[in-house]
C-alpha cells in the first residue's frame, strides 16, 4: 500500500503540473529510504517511473541539512522563507474525489504499466 500511495502521488503531481516524466529533470530522494533504495528495483515494481536513472539525486538527511542551513546562514534562511511562500499544498484524495481509491488500487500492482 505504501508503494501504491507514493506512486499515486508522483503520477498526480505530474498530472496537476501538466507535464510528463520525460520533462522532469530531477527527482530528489531524501533520508535513509532515498539513500539506500535500489532505483532499478524500485522501477521494476512500479514505485518509480521507468526513466533515466541519472535524474535521481540522493541527498541524505534533508531535514537536518536544512535545519543546519537555517541556523548558520541568514541568506539561506531568507531564501527558504521566500520559497515557502510559493509552496502549493495539494490534497490528491480531495482533488480526485471518488476516483482516488481506484488510482491507488491500480498502483498496488508490482509492475506498473507505463503510458
Amino acid at each position: 500500500m505504501a508503494k501504491a500511495g507514493l506512486r499515486t502521488d508522483q503520477d498526480l503531481l505530474v498530472k496537476y503540473f501538466g507535464t510528463t516524466y520525460d520533462n522532469v529533470s530531477k527527482i530528489f530522494l531524501a533520508g535513509a529510504f532515498g539513500n539506500f533504495i535500489d532505483v532499478s528495483n524500485a522501477m521494476k515494481i512500479g514505485l518509480y517511473p521507468s526513466i533515466n536513472k541519472d535524474k535521481f539525486i540522493r541527498f541524505g538527511n534533508g531535514a537536518l541539512a536544512g535545519a543546519r542551513d537555517m541556523l548558520l546562514s541568514r541568506k539561506r534562511r531568507a531564501d527558504a522563507e521566500k520559497i515557502a511562500t510559493t509552496i502549493q499544498h495539494t490534497k490528491p484524495n480531495e482533488m480526485e474525489g471518488s476516483e482516488f481509491q481506484y488510482i491507488v488500487a491500480d498502483n498496488m500492482y508490482f509492475s506498473k504499466r507505463e503510458e
